[in-house]
């Protein structure tokens, strides 16, 4: 059956690969703090911002903190994450975008090394999921950077998302795969990659779906995934 989303947004049924067989797939949305979810849209009447979470938890496993990419989160409130949800649960978290849009992957260690220091409670955590590593529109394929990006990844899961049509090409793909990382691929139908991300989105909302598997990457588009 059909998978109720927020906003409204219904994601199709998961689908499986006649040559891996899927082994998790995880439905969310980038956020829970949106205002418009109030009165009975998500949140209950009079159910007050500080239990948003803990609600939201109750009817998705996952959520994409987009948050981070703007500010960095304070440690207290990244450990009441992990206080709130619960076992199971895992979070996909944005990488900053001083990071990934102001430097555009150049010398990334130190803000890294901030990045991490500040979700630090979710690192030590079962509940950390990928780390999404979105790239600016007009920042074109640039092979040695991102190959030095990949090498500092700390432990974990990673995945990237280009914005520009010139790095879906089968040597980045090899690149990312080499690292152990993948690639998201947006609602785009020209990005493509098996990845364990997909970021299904509506620009007319605040929110997206998406939908996360933990199926490897390949380097040539499955037939069910265009079906």
């Amino acid at each position: 059956m059909p998978v109720k989303g927020c906003g409204g947004f219904t994601a199709a049924k998961p689908l499986r690969s006649p040559r891996a067989e899927m082994t998790t797939v995880r439905v969310g949305c980038s956020g829970w703090n949106y205002d418009h979810w109030r009165n009975g849209v998500l949140y209950p009447p009079r159910c007050p911002p500080r239990e948003w979470l803990d609600y939201y938890a109750r009817h998705f496993d996952t959520v994409e903190v987009n948050a981070t990419f703007y500010r960095l989160p304070r440690r207290d409130a990244v450990a009441n994450w992990v206080r709130t949800t619960p076992p199971g649960f895992v979070f996909a978290v944005k990488m900053s975008r001083y990071v990934t849009h102001i430097r555009r992957l150049r010398d990334p260690a130190a803000g890294v090394r901030r990045f991490y220091e500040r979700i630090a409670p979710l690192v030590r955590s079962p509940k950390l999921g990928p780390v999404l590593w979105q790239l600016p529109g007009n920042f074109r394929r640039d092979d040695e950077l991102l190959a030095e990006a990949l090498a500092l990844l700390p432990r974990g899961r990673h995945c990237f998302e280009f914005r520009h049509e010139s790095w879906f090409a089968p040597e980045v793909y090899e690149l990312l795969r080499s690292a152990g990382a993948a690639l998201v691929i947006g609602d785009d139908p020209r990005r493509w990659n098996g990845a364990y991300t997909t970021r299904l989105s509506r620009t007319e909302r605040p929110a997206h779906a998406a939908i996360a598997t933990t199926r490897p990457t390949q380097t040539d588009a499955p037939a069910w995934l265009t079906q």
